[in-house]
């Protein structure tokens, strides 16, 4: 059984590698591509910088590339991802953090692609999805969803999804921390299940959530005061 990890290799991708090698699950592979797609507005902030200042001090030697059975390409969806996937001949891909996956890359692998969202699908589809729910006062929609790739965006059938739980103390700057080892945690249930059954047991999604795209500098400027007033409630 060879399952191979798609990525785009940031500090909290790494971590989730190395949580999985640390309950002896390991990729036969990682394929990371290093071409990052940019909007045409600002979006950094302050707050990039805590999150990675506090994953940094939170992970510590979880973050290290210690893997050598890695690849990097430009684009995960290219010829050249194509023709690494095909030599590895794969059975199941984890899919954490790349581009959209075009229909010709999933169809490479036996059982198909597993999606890692850090956000609820039916209500939060696409980019920063654990921070939008802070700014729509929705903290009960801040989770993790496992879930198969399909044609559309975060629109697959659910294997796994979980929510975080709501907590006084909650930091705007922790959140992708917490849903990656939130994430890593239900990866980890799904894979021992599936290298016992080589079955996926999963579930239609009965609601297609509104998609996202980048949160704007603007909007991260105001979210840590947003989500301290909605603790507060």
């Amino acid at each position: 059984m060879k399952i191979v990890f798609l990525t785009s290799g940031s500090t909290h991708h790494w971590y989730f590698v190395n949580y999985l090698k640390s309950k002896n699950i390991n990729f036969d592979f990682i394929l990371s591509e290093t071409e990052k797609i940019s909007p045409k507005f600002e979006v950094l902030s302050e707050l990039e910088k805590k999150i990675e200042i506090f994953e940094k001090k939170r992970w510590k030697e979880m973050i290290k590339i210690t893997f050598k059975k890695i690849k990097y390409t430009k684009n995960i969806n290219n010829h050249k991802s194509i023709k690494i996937i095909k030599k590895v001949k794969p059975d199941l891909g984890i899919v954490f953090g790349t581009r959209k996956i075009d229909n010709k890359i999933f169809k490479l692998f036996k059982y198909g692609l597993i999606n890692i969202h850090r956000g609820i699908t039916q209500e939060y589809r696409g980019i920063d999805c654990e921070l939008w729910p802070i700014y729509h006062s929705d903290l009960k929609n801040i989770g993790v969803t496992i879930h198969l790739i399909d044609k559309q965006l975060d629109t697959g059938e659910i294997i796994k999804q979980k929510k975080i739980k709501k907590n006084k103390t909650l930091k705007c700057f922790q959140l992708r921390a917490l849903t990656t080892e939130l994430a890593a945690d239900l990866v980890h249930n799904f894979l021992k299940s599936f290298f016992r059954t080589k079955k996926i047991k999963s579930f239609p999604q009965i609601k297609k959530g509104r998609y996202y795209s980048f949160m704007p500098k603007s909007i991260k400027a105001v979210l840590e005061e947003k989500l301290k007033r909605s603790l507060q409630k």
